[in-house]
């Protein structure tokens, strides 16, 4: 049974289409007037502040409606001391 996994994958994998290239698709929007922002602060989450902390976003950064924020916390792992980013 896993042979002939293996072969219908790669089977699928290895055919390739003719034919003529169809039109082309719509312009989309400038990959340049994207630009990611990040900015790095510092909280104390503790309990006697329920484990909460309230940020403004400076000025300069502009949040869109369409836009997401993520949040990333700085932990310490390894032998070398080095540092994990998580979510």
């Amino acid at each position: 049974m896993k042979k002939s996994f293996y072969f219908i994958t790669l089977s699928l994998f290895m055919i390739s289409c003719d034919g003529e290239q169809g039109p082309p698709g719509e312009d989309g929007q400038d990959g340049n007037l994207i630009k990611p922002q990040a900015i790095e602060v510092t909280v104390d989450l503790l309990g006697i502040n329920g484990y909460y902390q309230l940020l403004e976003h400076p000025d300069n950064v502009s949040v869109g409606e369409s836009d997401v924020i993520l949040a990333f916390q700085k932990i310490e792992y390894g032998v070398n001391g080095e540092y994990i980013w998580e979510p």
